[in-house]
């Protein structure tokens, strides 16, 4: 494992950990997985695959965020055609070898509702090569020969795959029959706290409350009053925070917990940023850093106003209006994407989704109005003038 990092980061910044990839970390995380299965199955509650090829923590979110997706998917069908290619390798032994125009024929034989695919169009076939690479870097197939030029102009255009047999430890498991589930909620309400009807409940209740905390913590930048399950999920973190649970967000994240009265956010004290944390490393991270920086002066001067639970709301106007002299005082320092190439409109969009996805603000559409949250104030910064002349380096 790289310095500084411990099982737990390596598993929360990978989806798994995979032998044939880097053997060492394998096996030094297999080594070190006693240490954390407190942590694993009786706070977070979660499930650990420990293979002879592979270890995988099955991270389930309380509640499921935009970012959580796949980057290298760009369309929804991305995600059916992946889903159909899982299936398809679900009875294939390991190492068996199949071609594209077999797949190919399958997607379109299982495909939603018997929905005909047009593989006349560029677009399906070059959804397709995403899902077949982002297959093999995940170690699920291996492509030993591929025509990909000819099959994104042409669906007679060829592949010879391998299955490597991991894709069967790729989906979530689940204790329950979930064909009855209609959407997102019904994954989402799995494990919620019910009501204390009895004492014999009381301890399980308490479990879940607890793996709801940690979940919360550890998956996210921090946890607000309002999102809490209930108003005894909330008290728990108020009670255990700094007895407890600070303990291990800094022996397994090492970073702080920083409690308040209606939230309680995990912040990182590190020169460089992990792999999946808030901030990132790319430039629209960067970017809301230093808007982030700007709200806070606004406040500081009074030109925005905080209100009992220290959100600030405005309308999506003035929201604008502060993206425009963002961009007016500031832009020198971004990459030439955001600086010369995108308009205004889309920078805000950029940003407004980008703090929407880090729990930075929440959109009230009905009333065309924006909630700019406390956990700006905790992550802000600027760009050193030495290192950043407007250049994209």
């Amino acid at each position: 494992m790289s310095e500084g990092k411990n099982v737990i980061t390596e598993l929360f910044d990978n989806f798994w950990i995979l032998r044939s990839n880097d053997s060492t970390k394998y096996f030094e995380i297999k080594e070190k997985l006693p240490e954390a299965k407190e942590l694993i199955y009786e706070k977070l509650g979660y499930k650990l695959i420990n293979k002879a090829d592979l270890i995988k923590l099955e991270k389930i979110p309380n509640k499921a965020y935009s970012w959580m997706g796949f980057s290298d998917f760009k369309a929804k069908k991305d995600y059916v055609f992946f889903i159909l290619l899982l299936m398809y390798l679900e009875k294939r032994e390991v190492r068996f070898q199949f071609i594209l125009s077999d797949l190919i024929e399958y997607i379109g034989s299982n495909y939603l509702n018997n929905e005909v695919i047009e593989w006349e169009s560029r677009e399906n076939r070059t959804s397709v090569i995403r899902v077949l690479q982002f297959a093999e870097k995940m170690g699920i197939i291996k492509i030993e020969e591929f025509e990909q030029r000819e099959f994104r102009d042409s669906i007679e255009g060829e592949a010879l795959i391998t299955n490597t047999g991991l894709s069967r430890f790729f989906t979530r498991h689940f204790d329950e029959d979930i064909s009855n589930y209609n959407g997102i909620e019904d994954f989402e309400n799995k494990g919620r706290v019910s009501k204390l009807t009895n004492l014999e409940k009381e301890s399980e209740d308490a479990r879940v409350i607890k793996n709801q905390i940690y979940r919360e913590l550890f998956n996210t930048p921090g946890l607000y009053r309002s999102e809490a399950d209930s108003q005894g999920a909330f008290r728990y973190l108020r009670r255990q925070g700094y007895r407890s649970i600070a303990p291990d967000i800094e022996k397994f994240l090492g970073a702080k917990l920083h409690l308040h009265r209606d939230a309680a956010f995990v912040v990182y004290d590190v020169t460089e940023p992990l792999k999946n944390s808030i901030p990132g490393i790319d430039g629209l991270s960067e970017m809301s850093l230093q808007f982030n920086k700007l709200i806070v002066e606004k406040v500081k001067s009074g030109a925005l106003e905080v209100n009992e639970e220290d959100v600030i709301e405005i309308s999506r106007s003035e929201f604008n209006q502060l993206i425009f002299e963002f961009k007016d005082r500031f832009s020198s320092g971004w990459y030439k994407k955001y600086r010369e190439e995108m308009s205004l409109r889309e920078i805000e969009s950029e940003i407004r989704q980008y703090m929407k996805s880090s729990k930075m603000l929440i959109e009230d559409k009905n009333n065309n109005a924006i909630k700019i949250m406390p956990i700006v104030a905790k992550i802000t910064g600027d760009y050193n003038d030495n290192i950043r002349s407007g250049d994209d380096e």
